[in-house]
């Protein structure tokens, strides 16, 4: 599934390359009288070919998402494709993501509370020296602004994962936090 879905990707990607390459085949083919086809019909001809290659791209991406969904359902777990780290978390590969969840948990949130009220904001002047700062022009980015939050098909899946992960971590942490201020007034 991975090999058509790169396939087809690429014959999107390259699709520039291969219609210059269709044009100078068509430019010399009527230049020496093998065809009679106009530059019209040439251009209607590898338009059909184009919107061809996106419908086999865009199968090629619901059959690889499917085929993905069905290995997560019955315990397969793959490699994301655009996985540029190289460094996959695997159970016995050492430092996992879930072990963060379980520092946090078991962590004093009480103390960390109570020494964080002792910190006055002078005080935080006296700690941090001050920088040499660059002025420059910014504007605010709002939520929609990024492509990557606005993705769409496979890339807006993927973003939802990752966005409901973070609020059942989320969730989970503050319930920790919770049960260890509980616990640490008692």
């Amino acid at each position: 599934m991975t090999i058509a879905l790169q396939d087809a990707q690429e014959i999107i990607d390259k699709w520039d390359q291969h219609y210059d390459r269709e044009l100078r085949y068509w430019s010399e083919a009527v230049q020496s009288g093998r065809c009679d086809d106009t530059r019209s019909e040439f251009d209607i001809n590898l338009l059909q070919q184009q919107r061809l290659a996106t419908r086999d791209l865009i199968q090629a991406e619901e059959d690889f998402l499917a085929a993905k969904n069905h290995a997560y359902s019955i315990g397969v777990y793959l490699l994301e494709t655009d996985q540029t780290s190289q460094f996959p978390d695997f159970e016995d590969d050492g430092y996992r993501l879930s072990m963060e969840h379980d520092m946090i948990v078991h962590c004093d949130w009480a103390s960390i509370e109570k020494w964080r009220e002792n910190i006055s904001s002078e005080s935080e002047k006296d700690i941090l020296p001050s920088a040499e700062v660059d002025e420059w022009d910014n504007c605010d980015v709002e939520m929609g602004d990024s492509i990557s939050c606005v993705a769409e098909g496979p890339e807006r899946a993927r973003i939802d994962r990752w966005y409901t992960a973070g609020e059942d971590s989320t969730e989970e942490i503050e319930f920790a936090q919770n049960m260890a201020f509980t616990e640490g007034g008692n």
